[in-house]
This record gives structure tokens, C-alpha cells and sequence, in this order.
């Protein structure tokens, strides 16, 4: 009976650990990796520093990642190092191909594909948020993988910049 619970409890854990992972798009765990292995792994031009997590960003060089249509892919960093976002660039045709392949990896938690307009679609995975979003009136589209907690702080400020905005109208006016 001991043995029976003791591997009971060593697949639990295993599960346990497996459904808490971020995913690893092109070899960097969103939440665990340091910016340092991805600039040790490929080419890294600094991008500056974020306004939303105060860490580095870099652009990686697209055609080390050996993705058809990739056209820009953008990794920031928070204050510690550790990769909170990539952000992709595609041309807008790969947006059925793309959600295809996140709907089969991850869960969906929203999709809004009309025939006309915007397109976007919401994944999750452990403590990351997938977004595809295909604007009507662009040429490209944007994959997202972000930390929720980065997520989260930048929505905060996002909102706070909208407020500032208002009230500089409000005061000028």
C-alpha cells in the first residue's frame, strides 16, 4: 500500500510540475529564462529598456529562429533578467495557420475571427497569456507571449497613461 502511494503521490508531482510550465516558444520559457542565455543562444541587438517591467529588451535576428514570414521578434526582460514577454511579427496572411497551430498547444480562452475586421485570439498556458492579434486595417499581426504578471502591470499603466492623457486635455482646454 506504502509503494501504491508513494507512486500515486511521484505522478502527481510530476503532473503537478508539467501543468505549472510556461512555454517555451523557440527555446525561451516565458517566466523562467534569462535574457542573458537568450543573447548567449542568438544574435541580440539591445532595444532599450521597457517602460512596463523596467528591464532590457532585444530584438533577436529573425532568420536564427527559422520561422517562414517571422519579421520581427522582440524579448523583454523585467529588473531581475528573466524573459516576461516575445513579441512576434507576421504578415497578417499567416493569422489562420498561426491560430491552427496555438489552438492545438494551448487552451483558448477567446476568439473573435469575423471574415472582415479585426482578429484576435486569447490562449492560455501555466502563467502565460498567448495573444494573436490581426488588425483590420494592418499588414501584419502580433503574437504575443507575455507573464500574466506583466500582463497585468501593463494594463496598469496603460490606464494610467490614458488617465495623464485626459487629464492633459482637461487642463489645457
Amino acid at each position: 500500500m506504502k509503494k501504491l502511494l508513494s507512486v500515486f503521490l511521484v505522478i502527481i508531482g510530476v503532473l503537478n510540475t508539467s501543468m505549472a510550465k510556461n512555454p517555451s516558444p523557440f527555446g525561451i520559457e516565458i517566466g523562467n529564462t534569462k535574457l542573458d542565455q537568450v543573447k548567449n543562444k542568438y544574435s541580440c541587438i539591445n532595444a532599450g529598456i521597457s517602460k512596463f517591467s523596467q528591464g532590457h529588451m532585444c530584438n533577436l535576428d529573425v532568420t536564427q529562429l527559422n520561422i517562414e514570414g517571422l519579421k520581427k521578434a522582440t524579448v523583454i526582460a523585467n529588473r531581475e533578467g528573466i524573459v516576461v514577454a516575445l513579441i512576434l511579427t507576421f504578415p497578417k496572411y499567416k493569422f489562420n495557420e498561426l491560430f491552427n497551430t496555438l489552438s492545438s498547444k494551448y487552451t483558448l480562452l477567446y476568439k473573435e475571427i469575423p471574415f472582415v475586421g479585426n482578429k484576435y485570439a486569447k490562449f492560455q498556458y501555466g502563467d502565460t497569456i498567448i495573444q494573436l492579434d490581426a488588425p483590420h486595417l494592418s499588414f501584419n499581426l502580433t503574437l504575443a507571449y507575455t507573464l500574466n504578471s506583466f500582463l497585468k502591470e501593463y494594463y496598469k499603466a496603460r490606464e494610467k497613461e490614458e488617465k495623464q492623457k485626459k487629464q492633459n486635455l482637461h487642463n489645457n482646454l
